[in-house]
């Protein structure tokens, strides 16, 4: 968001304009495209979405009964009632709220991560033109950030990581992914190891607690089923038994 004269650095006019490091200069979108979050080059307008006017805008919503070919439109291109497509569906998930802009049959629609909108969640709509459940393996949920911090090195590490994913309707996949390696890796045998016979029953009720935390989300959620991650969620509690 910034460019360099002589040897200072100036920030870019207006916020449609972006710059890279050592730009002598500010840049703006071509048609079809809007800035990025890092303000440092352009992303295509997804499906359901354009843009013709980058300088001045981000990419806006086709009107109703419109939609574009693909990505990079800088106008709605294709009229709904003349093709098979998926409607426009906005929907609740573990990682949060999401819009799918109408697609044609074969496509993908594209939304940002509501907790890391630079990620995307994808969703196909298949050839009978009918939704396909979502991909949201990208996304982040509301404690991604917080169970990423834990480090398992103690029995109140371990139970901060029960207390985090307690809630198993806002556990991302991702969320399931961090969990399981945290429990599997040496440190939680070390911590085993460690502890001391009256508190070791404890630690095994809270790892066994947030292992099941782990296998019911896995089995709650689309992504997750399609993917069969709940066998990950077993097999790390053979090292705990």
């Amino acid at each position: 968001g910034h460019y360099q004269i002589g040897t200072e650095c100036e920030p870019c006019e207006g916020s449609f304009n972006y710059s890279i490091e050592g730009a002598t200069g500010c840049y703006h979108c071509y048609n079809g495209y809007q800035i990025n979050g890092a303000k440092n080059g352009c992303s295509p307008c997804p499906p359901g979405t354009f843009n013709k006017d980058p300088e001045t805008k981000n990419c806006s919503a086709c009107p109703k009964d419109w939609t574009t070919s693909g990505y990079g439109k800088e106008t709605c291109d294709v009229k709904l009632d003349t093709i098979m497509y998926c409607e426009q569906i906005r929907e609740s998930s573990s990682v949060g709220e999401m819009n799918f802009y109408p697609v044609q049959a074969g496509q993908q629609s594209r939304a940002p991560c509501p907790n890391n909108k630079e990620s995307s969640a994808v969703r196909q709509c298949n050839a009978q033109a009918e939704w396909e459940e979502p991909d949201i393996t990208e996304c982040d949920s509301i404690n991604t950030g917080k169970i990423k911090k834990i480090t398992v090195e103690s029995e109140d590490s371990v139970n901060d990581l029960k207390e985090k994913t307690k809630d198993t309707n806002v556990i991302a996949p991702k969320d399931i992914e961090i969990v399981v390696s945290k429990m599997k890796g040496d440190e939680m045998k070390h911590v085993f190891n460690s502890s001391t016979t009256t508190s070791i029953k404890g630690l095994a009720e809270n790892s066994m607690a947030v292992m099941s935390n782990m296998m019911v989300a896995s089995r709650s959620s689309p992504t997750n089923q399609k993917k069969e991650k709940s066998t990950d969620c077993d097999s790390a509690l053979i090292p705990l038994l």
